[in-house]
């Protein structure tokens, strides 16, 4: 097993069948209450950092701003821990009570989000 670190990335090489790399994505702050989270763009090699509003914003808005972001991005999907896929229309204060798998194109994230106080109750 190899580790590499940058700024928004740690890089694990595991053998997981026909992908060889799984990578963490570690970036990611709470400023004003909101989730800022570091991703690495595939198309330009370099990295973007998206605001996110806990109520408000949902997976979907999530990876229709990556994919607007990079042009490059022909498939982007959010799994929980286990595997599962996770609804387009699941908020990301609820996405961030759990750790999950960020897909893009055929790049795996692994993601352990910070806590976010809830600002529904």
């Amino acid at each position: 097993t190899t580790t590499t670190t940058s700024d928004a990335a740690t890089t694990t090489a595991v053998d997981v069948g026909d992908k060889s790399v799984v990578r963490t994505i570690t970036d990611i702050s709470i400023i004003n209450g909101l989730p800022h989270v570091t991703v690495p763009l595939p198309s330009r090699n370099e990295q973007c950092v998206f605001a996110l509003k806990p109520i408000s914003n949902t997976v979907g808005d999530f990876l229709d701003m990556l994919k607007h972001e990079d042009k490059g991005i022909d498939r982007a999907v959010i799994r929980n821990a286990e595997g599962v896929r996770i609804s387009s229309k699941t908020s990301i204060q609820t996405l961030f009570d759990q750790q999950f798998q960020l897909s893009i194109n055929d790049m795996e994230y692994d993601v352990v989000p910070p806590k976010i106080d809830s600002l529904s109750k």
